[in-house]
């Protein structure tokens, strides 16, 4: 798995902490990925004085803002970290529910800010000591002999958990919206440019600007926050909120740190009989990097408004469920991991492609405008044998992958002829208006195989702009079948050309 990050472990070394099996003291199977039962007497560290360590820990803030899908596909591509992200610290699902509310647009934009409180690492093995059932596996004469110790290692694992590495978590998805560009442009200028692990001293946290402070009110805002390692009941799941400041302040009001990181020792370290280690680990970072892979795809897919990219969802859906099952210690672990990486990386290279089909749409429809002249204003063309006229582009002459993009409006003109046979015409001015769409195509079709059908002309709009119209007229008293098809695509997902 070329992706996937790993170290190695030899006499000590570190793993993501699993919360549903690991306790201090816990054994641990390597090969396996197994959390085993403890040869040690319980232990439970002691409680922490919680206001001296906020005066001592510096706290990391990272901001991230996405304003179009081309920044978001940028960093897609690149190998660059998220926002120094620790997945195990907190529940993967629910991150990926906040990224739901991602938005980006020429209206709309969103901020993902990460804040980690990290404590010092703590070791504990000096104050494990064995169960009598754990030194029965030396026998009678307690001591060392390679087949007793292999009996050990067998019911307890080669390492055990002799301490860990705490965290608290913050995670805030940001979706700001506002009537026109100029607004959002404007909102956007007063906020902080992004920043990676930016560190703050504790005493200064509570007065930094989680939300913003520059907010019109024709800014509209939601806010989606997780947060890990806190007290207070109402934060300790994702929930949706307007005041972003409040809740940034209550966490820091009642964080608690949990296990992210557990430290492990070869038993080796911890008494004599044990023979040490012949071979060296190789234990992969788990989820991190297919977790920090799905977010970037999650907000990709759920901000950008493409039929083809949305056509992509339930296949990540559905990837994300499986990485959220997924525990280090599982049989299979490397090659279901693997699956999902695969998964995702066929996903990511999906997007891209119905990104670059938009970007060489967005180019071909310049190379319309001068098809305008076709259909001069006020230039009536009289029906005859060919049976229709047409300018721009239908949906077949555009990638698959994009044709859901494209509405059609059609309207019929089907004038009866005139009873007292008088040589009077009738007229009928057809005109599509379509608020936020752009015109790539155009026809005007002539249902009578001959030239008695009337004429027809060009009015209003044309290509690349929001309307177009044509007005009929019949040949004297006759009646007239015509129809006039327009082909339109929203103007803010192509909007580099309008």
């Amino acid at each position: 798995m070329d992706s996937v990050l790993y170290h190695s472990i030899s006499e000590h070394g570190t793993i993501a902490w699993d919360d549903a099996h690991m306790t201090i003291g816990s054994g641990v199977n390597l090969r396996r990925h197994q959390t085993l039962r403890s040869p040690f007497h319980l232990y439970q560290p002691g409680t922490d004085d919680l206001a001296n360590a906020r005066c001592a820990h510096v706290i990391q803030i990272s901001q991230q803002t996405f304003r179009d899908y081309d920044t978001l596909l940028h960093y897609l591509k690149s190998d660059t970290r998220m926002l120094a992200s620790v997945f195990s610290a907190f529940s993967i699902e629910a991150s990926f529910g906040c990224l739901k509310s991602a938005r980006c647009s020429q209206t709309s934009m969103t901020v993902v800010k990460r804040c980690t409180i990290t404590f010092p690492a703590e070791h504990f093995e000096h104050d494990l000591e064995f169960t009598q059932e754990a030194e029965a596996c030396f026998g009678p004469l307690n001591w060392y002999k390679l087949s007793n110790a292999q009996n050990f290692m067998n019911r307890y694992g080669q390492y055990c958990v002799t301490g860990y590495t705490r965290q608290s978590t913050f995670f805030a998805v940001s979706t700001y919206s506002a009537d026109t560009k100029e607004e959002l442009d404007n909102f956007a200028s007063g906020l902080s440019a992004n920043f990676d692990g930016k560190k703050i001293a504790f005493q200064a946290a509570s007065s930094f600007e989680m939300g913003s402070s520059n907010m019109s009110c024709n800014i509209r805002q939601t806010h989606e926050i997780t947060v890990t390692g806190c007290q207070m009941e109402s934060l300790e799941d994702r929930f949706h909120t307007v005041d972003l400041q409040r809740a940034w302040i209550d966490f820091l009001k009642f964080y608690s740190p949990i296990p992210y990181m557990a430290h492990v020792k070869h038993y080796s370290n911890l008494d004599v009989r044990l023979p040490h280690p012949q071979e060296l680990f190789v234990v992969p970072e788990t989820l991190r990097d297919a977790a920090q892979l799905a977010q970037l795809l999650q907000i990709s897919v759920q901000s950008n408004p493409l039929a083809g990219a949305q056509a992509l969802a339930p296949a990540l859906e559905s990837t994300v469920s499986r990485l959220s099952d997924l525990q280090f210690w599982m049989e299979g672990f490397e090659g279901r991991l693997e699956r999902c990486l695969s998964d995702f990386n066929n996903i990511r290279e999906a997007l891209m492609g119905v990104w670059q089909t938009r970007q060489a749409l967005a180019t071909k429809l310049h190379e319309i405008l001068p098809w305008n002249e076709h259909w001069k204003f006020g230039n009536w063309v009289k029906a005859q044998a060919t049976p229709s006229w047409r300018i721009g582009y239908i949906p077949d002459d555009l990638d698959e992958s994009i044709r859901h993009d494209v509405r059609t409006n059609t309207q019929i003109w089907e004038p009866k002829s005139k009873n007292d046979g008088l040589p009077v015409c009738q007229y009928n001015r057809v005109v599509q208006t379509l608020p936020g769409r752009h015109v790539i195509g155009a026809q005007v079709e002539s249902h009578w195989k001959d030239g008695t059908n009337g004429w027809w002309r060009r009015i209003e709009g044309g290509l690349m702009e929001g309307s177009i119209g044509v007005e009929f007229k019949t040949q004297h008293y006759r009646g007239g079948a015509w129809s006039f098809s327009v082909w339109s695509i929203d103007k803010e997902l192509y909007s580099t050309v309008c």
